[in-house]
Parts: structure tokens; sequence; C-alpha cells
């Protein structure tokens, strides 16, 4: 098995994407028991180097700062909060109770699309 390059995914050095007997895009956790890990320090021990992490895409800014940007929203912290402690009852209960006017509706359904948003959905 031939290591011809390697380079960190990451800064905190979790993972490597190496290119091995030709194959590009192999992913090999940073861990020393693993026989792909053990192949590329053999590698980096001969004298070769363990590229750093290239740097993010203005597109991957541009991710990070709209989910980032999501993750803010108070709208968005409340309904996850009051979501990972109800059951589907106390949901509904607070719904009836709660949403009886076009704009409640808007506001919750508003704080649901940006949860939604800013995992991906």
């Amino acid at each position: 098995m031939a290591v011809e390059s390697a380079q960190w995914t990451d800064a905190g050095h979790s993972m490597i994407l190496a290119k091995i007997d030709g194959v590009e895009g192999i992913f090999v956790p940073n861990d020393l028991s693993n026989r792909y890990r053990q192949r590329v320090e053999t590698w980096r021990l001969a004298g070769n180097t363990i590229a750093d992490p290239a740097p993010p895409t203005q597109a991957e800014l541009d991710e990070i700062a709209r989910r980032a940007d999501l993750d803010a929203d108070p709208g968005k912290v409340d309904i996850v909060q009051r979501l990972r402690t109800a059951n589907s009852a106390q949901i509904g209960t607070w719904i009836d109770n709660n949403v009886t006017t076009l704009a409640q509706a808007r506001a919750v359904l508003k704080a649901i699309v940006i949860y939604l948003a800013s995992r991906g959905v």
C-alpha cells in the first residue's frame, strides 16, 4: 500500500484525507491503531509531510455565517427549548392555547422554518 499524499482535514487533526494506491479521497482517522493511519505515519517518517488543512472556501464561510445567524434567532431558540422538553400532547395544548391569531401562527411557523433551515432541512 503506497501513500501518495496526505492532508489534514481540520485544524484539530482528527482526520486525514489521503491518496493511497492511486485512490484519492480516502478518509483516515487519526488513530494509530488504524492500518491506514499506520501507513500514513510510515510515509511521514520517511520524510513526507501531512499537509495542513485547506482554508475554508468563501461558500463554506458563508454557510457557517448563515447557520450562526439562524442559530442566534431568539424565536428558534425558544421553540427548540420548548420542543425538547414537551411531549406531543403538551405541544398540541400549547398550540391550541397560544396560537389563536394569524400573527401568532406566522411567528410559530417562522420559528419552525428557521429551526429547520439551521439543520439543513
